[in-house]
């Protein structure tokens, strides 16, 4: 068996690596997922004797989750399911082995993790903070347009990942000390602030430190509200969003403030409604978002064919980013029902709730705050920002969620 303290320095080395990987390269975070998986199995390995403790409802839970998946494809394009429930799997195993052998790591190989984690985080709002005041000096090192003038896409990501990682990097200071991590707490915000970033994750950044404060407090109420949350907005979602007149107020809203990519989202997130409405009980397939009918349509096209009181809509002359269904609808459970129908979307959401009251279970409220504040700040993007089959977002929340095992056994957890 490979030196076992090797194994949890490599591990510390790819932790750190986490936070600029974010910046310079947050594309491409399943290779380090990979790298931190490998690393994982070995610290695992190098305990003797090897015992791995498997939660068989979370396991059975999954296993049905993905087997739906691979059945979809029966009435779905031959493929498109497969090759997502494959992708994915093999994320969240490379997650669920950081995850075990994170809780197998000891005091101090966890704290060497939490303090290459910080340092990680710290280099990547220091190089954030670099490119805004220079103009994206690297980014025009690095791009092939030499008159780029913007660089809000590019490193949006990272801003939505630090969002989510702001719980855990706040939880491993509030163990030292608790004003400081509550200040650690807010860096996400105000960086997102900072940089210009999303509003989805610039309101990640304030969800999540409340919701990991909350959770410090009581972890069994915040898992109920995000369960219930999850299961309301999935039922009812389409329900709601498929009645235009809803939705009249809102794209007044964005009118009044010239807010045109909201607009665009509940114009999307109304055809999506109807679309799900179609086929709702087994969907339309994984990623069969953009070839749904009337998909390519541009939204003023679409919104008079609907027979409601649309309110004026803020008109752009760039039409191509304009259609109706962009990529993916922009909202992962209005994504989960449109493309894997009530069924699938049901075992997936039990699947989640109960991985995490189980990871919740153990009485340990420094790890649960930091879980709990980092899945909520995750899925408040997930439900306004990325698609559902993203790998860099999936692999990104997988070492997240990872890294709040590393919060088990430390001090300040009283």
């Amino acid at each position: 068996m490979p030196d076992r303290r090797i194994a949890a320095t490599s591990l510390a080395v790819l932790v750190g690596l986490f936070g600029p990987m974010l910046v310079l390269a947050s594309a491409q975070t399943v290779p380090l997922t990979v790298l931190i998986a490998l690393a994982s199995a070995l610290v695992i390995g190098g305990d003797r004797p090897l015992t791995l403790r498997v939660d068989r409802p979370v396991l059975a839970a999954t296993f049905l989750s993905f087997a739906y998946l691979l059945l979809a494809d029966l009435w779905t394009p031959l493929g498109a399911n497969a090759e997502r429930a494959l992708r994915v799997g093999a994320l969240v195993a490379a997650a669920a082995l950081f995850w075990a052998a994170a809780g197998r790591l000891n005091k101090q190989e966890k704290d060497k993790c939490i303090n290459a984690l910080l340092c990680g985080i710290l280099f990547a709002l220091f190089w954030l903070a670099i490119e805004r005041l220079s103009d994206n000096w690297l980014l025009r090192q690095l791009s092939d347009k030499p008159n780029l003038d913007w660089w809000w896409g590019a490193y949006n990501r990272a801003i939505n990942v630090l969002s989510v990682v702001g719980p855990v990097a706040a939880s491993g200071v509030w163990r030292r000390n608790r004003i400081a991590g509550m200040a650690v707490g807010l860096i996400p915000l105000i960086a997102g602030m900072f940089m210009g970033a999303s509003g989805s994750a610039v309101l990640a950044g304030a969800v999540g430190p409340v919701v990991a404060l909350a959770g410090y407090w009581r972890p069994r109420v915040i898992l109920g509200v995000i369960a219930v949350g999850l299961f309301a907005g999935a039922l009812a979602g389409p329900v709601v969003l498929r009645d235009a007149v809803r939705l009249a107020p809102a794209i007044a809203f964005t009118v009044d403030h010239n807010s045109f990519s909201f607009q665009h989202r509940l114009i999307t997130w109304h055809y999506t409604a109807e679309r799900i409405a179609e086929r709702p009980l087994l969907g339309w397939g994984a990623r069969a978002a953009r070839d749904l009918p009337d998909a390519e349509l541009d939204i003023y096209s679409y919104t008079d064919r609907i027979d409601a009181p649309w309110m004026p809509l803020i008109v752009t002359d760039n039409l191509d980013s304009a259609d109706v269904m962009p990529l993916h609808p922009h909202n992962a459970l209005l994504q989960a029902r449109l493309e894997l129908g009530l069924v699938g979307t049901v075992l997936i959401l039990v699947t989640v709730v109960l991985a995490l009251y189980r990871a919740t279970t153990p009485p340990n409220r420094l790890a649960n705050a930091a879980l709990l504040g980092s899945v909520a700040a995750a899925i408040t993007i997930w439900c306004l920002s990325v698609g559902l089959w993203q790998s860099w977002w999936i692999a990104s929340v997988g070492i997240v969620v990872a890294l709040t095992r590393l919060l088990t056994g430390q001090i300040g957890q009283k």
